[in-house]
C-alpha cells in the first residue's frame, strides 16, 4: 500500500472512529435523560474518575483529555447540585482535589443499576470474544503511540474496571484479568 492509499485508508478510520463517537454520545445522553437528567455524560465521567481518589482539575485535565477551563464550570454545577466537593491538601494547601459526596456516590450507584446497553455494546457483543478483545487491543496499540497514550490507556482500563468495584460488586462480564468475555 503507498502513502496515498494509507493517507485514505487514515481518513476513513478517522471518521468511523468519529461516528461511532456520535452514536454513543447521542446513546448515553439519552441514557441520562431517560434518568431525569441530572447530570450529563461529561458530569458522570468525572464523578467515575474521582470514585477511587480525589483528582484536582488539573489531574481530571489529563485524563479526560478535556482542557480545564471547560472542566470548571462542569465541576462548579456539580458542586452546586452536592455531588462532588473541593477539599484542601493537608500536605500542599494551594492543591484544591475534588472528591465525590454521599449524594454523588448514591446518585452513581443508581446509574450502576441501570447500565447503559445501546447499539455499541451489541455490536461488539456480535463479534465475539476474541475479535473484540483484537479491536481492542488494536484501539489501544494506537492509543499508545499517540502523546500521552500509554497513560490514557491505563487511565481508561482503572476507570472501567477498578471503579466497578466501588459501586459494587466486580463485574460479570470481568474475569480477574480485567478481560472481558461475553457468552454469545
Amino acid at each position: 500500500m503507498d502513502l496515498q492509499e494509507f493517507s485514505l485508508l487514515t481518513t476513513e478510520i478517522r471518521l468511523l472512529m468519529l461516528m461511532l463517537i456520535k452514536v454513543h454520545a447521542r446513546a448515553m445522553e439519552e441514557y441520562f435523560r431517560e434518568r431525569g437528567g441530572q447530570i450529563s455524560p461529561v458530569q458522570f465521567g468525572i464523578m467515575r474518575n474521582l470514585l477511587s481518589r480525589p483528582h484536582t482539575i488539573s489531574e481530571l485535565s489529563k485524563i479526560m483529555v478535556l482542557d480545564p477551563s471547560t472542566l470548571v464550570a462542569v465541576v462548579d454545577d456539580l458542586e452546586i447540585k452536592g455531588l462532588v466537593e473541593r477539599r484542601k491538601d493537608p500536605s500542599d494547601r494551594r492543591r484544591t482535589p475534588l472528591s465525590v459526596t454521599e449524594t454523588g456516590r448514591a446518585l452513581l450507584h443508581d446509574y450502576h443499576d441501570h447500565p447503559l446497553r445501546d447499539e455499541m455494546q451489541r455490536c461488539i457483543m456480535a463479534l465475539g470474544e476474541e475479535r473484540a478483545e483484537q479491536l481492542r487491543g488494536l484501539l489501544r496499540e494506537i492509543l499508545s503511540g499517540m502523546p500521552d497514550g500509554p497513560a490514557i490507556a491505563a487511565s481508561i482500563h482503572e476507570n472501567v474496571f477498578r471503579r466497578e468495584g466501588e459501586l459494587g460488586a466486580a463485574p460479570a462480564d470481568a474475569d480477574d484479568s480485567g478481560r472481558c468475555t461475553y457468552d454469545t
